[in-house]
């Protein structure tokens, strides 16, 4: 009885396939990865700016600023004083922390699409 051999490029071809699979699950991987980390972010920036509300309430920033409609003149006058009461009105730190997880949320939306090309 003869055997019948395999086609010359049947290894390459499932040696392809395989790689094929192999870039599939890695890709996979990140895309679930992108999504969890999309929602966290979106979760935080309700969060992060609901603190960032109220440290500008707490902080007397508002008050300042409606100050310009107010006292126009007054502000004409001593700008350089009122930018820098604003400047120091300021809660910086909740500033930063909600324009990081704005980042971390616009990285991984950038991401996921690109991911969700590769998946899809």
């Amino acid at each position: 009885m003869k055997t019948e051999e395999p086609p010359d490029h049947l290894l390459r071809t499932v040696i392809l396939r395989l790689r094929l699979e192999e870039s599939l699950i890695k890709a996979r991987r990140a895309f679930a990865g992108f999504c969890g980390s999309l929602l966290a972010s979106a979760v935080a920036i309700f969060f992060v700016g609901k603190l960032c509300v109220q440290g500008l309430i707490h902080s007397g920033f508002l008050p300042f600023v409606t100050l310009i409609f107010s006292d126009s003149g007054l502000i004409a006058q001593n700008w350089q004083a009122y930018g820098y009461a604003l400047l120091e009105a300021l809660p910086v730190t909740l500033l930063l922390l909600l324009l990081s997880v704005l980042l971390l949320f616009v990285y991984s939306l950038a991401h996921l699409s690109t991911e969700a090309k590769r998946v899809l």
